[in-house]
């Protein structure tokens, strides 16, 4: 599913990402860990396609240079620190979220049902467990 050969990412002469290489297979889930400065969220960004970088990274089959925005569509992604609007409800979040995806309202509703959040929609986000 994605596929990361010798990915190297520069700021100006500064290599913060050296010649990196993985796989993940479809289906699974992978996390990044180190110290701060290590460049993990230069290589998601490198992988979602929003920043240039040297090598090749595939995500789908799909370059993400050429296909960023397809490739994107493939993915999921959880920042590391996570932002809601705490006063909105649950289905006003997801309706934000999806207007500005342009995902329709069926497809929302579709989303709350498989996360199992389709009973909580008018619940405000803030009363919700971290969870």
């Amino acid at each position: 599913m994605i596929s990361v050969e010798h990915l190297t990412k520069r700021y100006g002469k500064a290599v913060v990402v050296d010649d990196v290489s993985f796989e993940v297979p479809a289906g699974d889930a992978v996390a990044l860990w180190g110290p701060n400065g290590a460049g993990k969220s230069t290589v998601v960004r490198c992988v979602l396609g929003l920043a240039a970088f040297e090598g090749r990274v595939e995500v789908g089959g799909l370059d993400v240079r050429s296909h960023p925005k397809a490739a994107r569509r493939l993915l999921g992604q959880v920042p590391q620190e996570l932002s809601f609007y705490e006063d909105l409800s649950v289905g006003e979040t997801v309706d934000l979220s999806a207007g500005l995806r342009r995902v329709g309202a069926e497809e929302a509703d579709r989303a709350l049902e498989l996360v199992g959040l389709a009973r909580e929609r008018t619940k405000k986000v803030g009363a919700l467990s971290g969870g």
